[in-house]
């Protein structure tokens, strides 16, 4: 069937998920707030591992909005079917941006280029 996959803490989806109406399909949201939530978030330099459906997750990114962007994907895998095992390496195998900031050239200041 259909599927909307919402951030719940994400105004703009919110009010579109209320402008549908009688819209046939479901809605999930995920991230603070929705039916998918990351819970005990740890940090460390190496990785950042959460809680997401009875499940400990492990991924090698930082930052809140990956743990946002993690949850989001793994829970369209669930919506899709895929077995929570078969998932496992899945966020621990994603890389970083590699080139998102990068420096380019410097001086005794110090230049940085983001691309």
């Amino acid at each position: 069937g259909r599927l909307l996959l919402i951030g719940a803490a994400d105004p703009g989806a919110r009010a579109l998920a209320e402008r549908l109406g009688d819209w046939e399909g479901r809605v999930v949201t995920f991230g603070p707030g929705g039916e998918l939530e990351a819970t005990e978030i740890e940090r460390s330099n190496a990785a950042t591992a959460f809680n997401l459906s009875g499940r400990r997750w492990e991924m090698s990114l930082a930052g809140a909005h990956n743990v946002l962007n993690a949850t989001a994907a793994l829970a369209m895998a669930r919506e899709l079917g895929a077995a929570g095992h078969r998932l496992a390496e899945g966020p621990r195998a994603v890389g970083g941006a590699g080139r998102g900031v990068e420096l380019i050239a410097g001086t005794s200041a110090g230049t940085v280029h983001a691309e």
